[in-house]
């Protein structure tokens, strides 16, 4: 067909193939076709190493998807090797505040955005929640003090990677910087992360890893 869109993503995803089915039912004059990466088809070996590697040799070759769902695989890797398009130009992102577009953009571009985001609302009296609360290290020391009583902030005691996809986005800026690794300033990270984590009864890095 003429004008098709393809759309690749490493892992089946359910929400995205009920979003083209709903999209080529509306819109047939464009057919949307997605593409999965990993598969469970009997007969099929390819690691995901095997297809990542395979992915990366069609981008370099320009016959890659037109869309690419970013399931675990390194954006800024991508970027730095001009495998991604620069999106500025596809929409208006006036609407879509800055800090939701800033890990995906450099001085050159937009090479991606969220296909979803979930937003955190702490709340409190104002002895608690405080200027404290915009940085990191706040947080940890207001849960710290609050840790015996009603704490300011509440997590799911088995779910140490809730507390890392919270508040990473907010801290790679330091820990990347220029598209290199910064370890000083990811030791603080996971430093002050732990003692979130153990204020708030949650598991740490180190339970975390030794139950994983």
């Amino acid at each position: 067909m003429k004008n098709t869109l393809t759309i690749f993503s490493l892992e089946e995803s359910a929400l995205i193939r009920q979003t083209i089915a709903a999209w080529n039912t509306l819109h047939p004059e464009v057919r949307v076709e997605y593409t999965v990466g990993l598969t469970s088809t009997e007969g099929t070996a390819a690691t995901r190493e095997d297809v990542v590697r395979q992915l990366n040799t069609r981008l370099l070759a320009g016959d890659g998807p037109d869309l690419l769902i970013l399931d675990g695989l390194s954006a800024d890797s991508m970027i730095r090797q001009g495998l991604l398009t620069d999106l500025t130009s596809l929409a208006d992102w006036s609407a879509v505040r800055d800090n939701v577009l800033a890990s995906y953009a450099t001085e050159d571009g937009l090479y991606a955005i969220p296909a979803g985001m979930r937003a955190y609302i702490t709340g409190g009296r104002p002895s608690t929640v405080d200027e404290r609360m915009q940085t990191l290290e706040g947080i940890a020391s207001a849960m710290e003090e609050t840790s015996g009583e009603l704490p300011c902030m509440t997590f799911s005691p088995a779910l140490y990677e809730h507390l890392f996809d919270l508040f990473y986005p907010a801290s790679s800026g330091s820990i990347w910087r220029d598209g290199v690794f910064q370890p000083d300033a990811f030791t603080d990270f996971t430093r002050q992360l732990n003692r979130i984590a153990h204020a708030a009864g949650a598991q740490t890095i180190q339970t975390y890893n030794s139950a994983a």
